[in-house]
């Protein structure tokens, strides 16, 4: 399982990155959102997570992940955690948010959960689906419902 770790602020501790490692995780640790959009565009991971001071400075940088990146899962965590800042990340398409406070079997718990979800998304080798949406990978279909969408090789990409 590859997660992708963007921490600005360097807000995660190394010994959360070190249990994550012992967790059996691979981890890529990023300092900047550009580069973590990059990377996540570049790679292939299971799940990012973001960590950062306050929702207010993530909602943009989490709505334009989310719209670059919609097939990766995405958990938040905030040093300055309020629900409001959680359900506005939520609405912006963070999967979880949780407070820096949280604790280490609570973060990894989230994580399972995530790639529990993940792997529920996807029928068989080759097929994800996510709701409605029926993506055919090894025959380049894609399905909404019964109705198949036509696209050109670069739209499938």
């Amino acid at each position: 399982m590859r997660l992708l770790i963007v921490d600005a602020k360097n807000l995660l501790s190394p010994a959360i990155l070190q249990g994550l490692r012992e967790e059996g995780w691979l981890m890529d640790v990023v300092n900047t959102f550009e580069k973590g959009l990059w990377i996540a565009k570049t790679n292939s991971y299971d799940l990012a997570i973001f960590a950062n001071e306050s929702g207010e400075e993530s909602e943009a940088k989490i709505h334009n992940f989310f719209r670059e990146c919609p097939q990766l899962f995405l958990l938040v965590i905030l040093k300055n955690f309020s629900w409001e800042n959680k359900i506005r990340l939520l609405e912006k398409g963070a999967d979880e948010v949780l407070a820096s406070s949280c604790t280490f079997r609570e973060l990894t718990l989230k994580i399972r959960i995530l790639l529990r979800r993940e792997k529920s998304r996807k029928i068989d080798q080759g097929m994800i689906k996510i709701d409605d949406l029926l993506i055919d990978i090894a025959n380049f279909r894609v399905k909404r419902g019964k109705e198949p969408i036509t696209l050109r090789r670069k739209e499938f990409d």
